[in-house]
């Protein structure tokens, strides 16, 4: 057939690119929705961590690369499901995934390992331990009184103690935290000589024998719940201080062994309200000779909070303990607001390269 002109031109504008699209302009809000979004899902982010963690997949893949069905088969899971899940775990930045299908720890990734200098993973999983009580945070926010009682039915550290499990993971986080933090305690309470230090709620003991390995000539006792006394003298007598640390149980609300040199009380003023905290304040100053000092061990918060994964560490704390615990963390003003209650006042204070400081607290004039 023959074509004319005019179908001639129709089709070599068909053959033409199509005029282009009108675009729509840039969304001004589209990051900042998108980074809400992000801060919201974190929810998802945690358990995937703790999961990792509580099923020592790490410690799996320390040897080397694995598929998630040798990994399932090692971790007792379903291979499908834990393959989504260290899909997941890379695109946290904590493995890799090879293009043979194996997944292989990053540096990042090594921090879930039961071991090692990097170990993060007992933290990890004593913080399964606040899931209830954070899930219940509205609670606190609208009463200003811990969720514990709501979601457990009774105080958080009873729900811990009366169950051995729930005991025996508190107890690991706590000294895989001090692990971290104790250096730097240790270096900045230094050698106090043939020092008698009592160790208030001290655990098993971690502190105390951090700080008699650095005071050699200074003996010391532990305080704590009479549940965690047996595992605690074991732990004692496993640093090789069966001759110098003793721990024995009691209600540090009630007494503490009075006479000392020095009182330690590291990470125990958080866990409790301003006044629950001058409560046992009284009880420790009842104890102290005019001459001991007792060595508050706790973060210190801003005056005022910046953008920062620092801040933010402590302002989650701060929502933990009162979800939790009904606690705080404390700015320095208010931890001398709550000494001069209490008949105490602080007289130095020492930052360490963690997030605690070390202060150092006196008996003052004594409060009606």
């Amino acid at each position: 057939m023959l074509m004319t002109q005019p179908v001639l031109d129709a089709l070599d504008l068909a053959h033409r690119d199509p005029l282009p699209r009108q675009t729509r302009p840039p969304d001004p809000h589209a990051a900042a929705r998108a980074r809400a979004l992000d801060l919201a899902a974190a929810c998802f982010s945690a358990r995937v961590v703790h999961l990792a963690a509580e099923l020592c997949l790490a410690d799996a893949l320390v040897d080397g690369p694995l598929d998630a069905a040798a990994l399932a088969a090692r971790t007792g899971t379903h291979a499908d499901a834990l393959e989504r899940l260290l899909r997941t775990l890379t695109a946290l930045g904590l493995l890799t995934h090879g293009s043979d299908g194996r997944f292989a720890l990053t540096d990042g990734g090594h921090a879930l390992r039961s071991d090692g200098p990097s170990s993060a993973r007992a933290g990890i999983r004593v913080m399964s331990l606040w899931w209830e009580t954070w899930s219940a945070l509205e609670h606190s926010l609208r009463s200003g009184e811990a969720a514990a009682d709501v979601v457990l039915g009774k105080p958080a550290f009873d729900h811990i103690g009366e169950d051995p499990d729930r005991l025996a993971l508190f107890q690991e986080g706590m000294r895989g935290l001090n692990a971290r933090t104790l250096p730097h305690v240790v270096e900045a309470i230094g050698d106090l000589g043939a020092a008698s230090i009592v160790d208030v709620a001290g655990g098993h003991g971690s502190l105390l024998a951090a700080v008699l390995h650095a005071s050699p000539r200074a003996h010391g006792l532990v305080v704590d719940r009479p549940e965690v006394v047996a595992e605690g003298r074991a732990y004692l007598a496993g640093q090789g201080l069966g001759d110098r640390a003793q721990i024995t149980g009691g209600d540090m609300f009630r007494a503490v062994p009075a006479g000392a040199d020095v009182y330690l009380l590291k990470w125990i003023l958080h866990d409790w309200d301003d006044a629950d905290c001058v409560r046992l304040l009284r009880v420790l100053r009842s104890a102290m000779r005019p001459d001991s000092r007792l060595l508050v061990v706790d973060r210190v918060m801003p005056d005022r909070v910046r953008a920062g994964a620092d801040h933010l560490r402590m302002q989650l704390s701060d929502l933990r303990m009162l979800a939790a615990l009904g606690g705080r963390e404390r700015t320095l003003s208010a931890f001398e607001r709550i000494f001069s209650e209490a008949g105490l006042e602080l007289v130095a204070r020492a930052p360490t390269p963690c997030e605690l400081h070390v202060l150092t607290v006196r008996r003052g004039p004594e409060v009606p």
